[in-house]
């Protein structure tokens, strides 16, 4: 066989390697980030479980130790430990109900992100107006 034949062969192959290596791994960095957001999708039933029955221990234990809580007119609570602080007063005083409704999940790395709309009702456990 000729040396450029050789050459243009080998070329060939390393170029198909390497596509098909780039195919694998994007299917699989897909099929990772469809796992995470389907896994996210899955934690906002549960969290509405632990409010709705008044659960901060699940509650809290949903959160990362370094969540960030983003209420709506209201600064941001960062880390569990702020988070809980917040919002155990709510838990210990008032009954609730929420429900959720996710609009989109997403997944950049190592960082989760959903967009959601609420309603919460909330009733004092000692009575009283709402």
């Amino acid at each position: 066989m000729k040396k450029s034949n050789w050459l243009f062969l080998t070329t060939i192959l390393v170029i198909t390697s390497a596509m098909l290596c780039f195919t694998f791994s994007f299917k699989t960095e897909a099929d990772s980030i469809e796992a995470d957001i389907a896994a996210i999708k899955e934690v906002l039933p549960q969290y509405a479980v632990a409010v709705n029955t008044g659960d901060f221990d699940l509650w809290i234990s949903l959160w990362a130790d370094d969540g960030v809580q983003m209420p709506p007119g209201a600064p941001a609570k960062i880390g569990k430990e702020q988070i809980g602080k917040a919002a155990k007063p709510a838990f210990d005083k008032m009954n609730r109900d929420i429900t959720i409704h996710i609009k989109e999940a997403k997944v950049y790395g190592d960082l989760g992100l959903t967009r959601c709309t609420y309603t919460l009702k909330m009733t004092p456990k000692a009575g009283g107006e709402t």
